[in-house]
């Protein structure tokens, strides 16, 4: 008999990933909001076909977890340094701003919404 994952994570994911897709098409720039809640709709259905239902059993897995995370960090870094939440703006002439604190609330929490994917072990 294959033992069946817990439901709550993958519940609490969805509902997290619906309220930040909800704020984002309600608050930032619709082509910004569209590329986020497209990326959270492949994360969370990834992670539920791959590692929710057959988490893998390893160590390593969470060190390259980590090193993506980390590496997501300094590509926000460097799309915040680099101005991106105005260009984007510009880019395609949105009618909606996307000031620095948002931008600075989805860099810092993208990460913190994706350990499940890597500790569903």
């Amino acid at each position: 008999m294959t033992k069946r994952p817990e439901p709550y994570s993958a519940t609490m994911m969805a509902i997290l990933a619906a309220a930040f897709c909800a704020w984002a098409l309600l608050t930032l720039p619709i082509q910004g909001a569209v590329i986020l809640v497209v990326a959270s709709v492949l994360g969370w259905s990834g992670w539920i076909a791959f590692s929710y239902t057959r988490p893998v059993k390893s160590r390593k897995v969470i060190a390259v977890y980590l090193r993506a995370v980390g590496f997501q960090l300094i590509h926000m870094a460097e799309e915040y340094t680099g101005g991106f939440p105005h260009e984007i703006v510009e880019l395609f002439d949105s009618p909606r701003d996307w000031p620095e604190k948002e931008f600075l609330l989805v860099a810092a929490t993208s990460p913190a919404c994706t350990p499940p994917a890597a500790t569903s072990s």
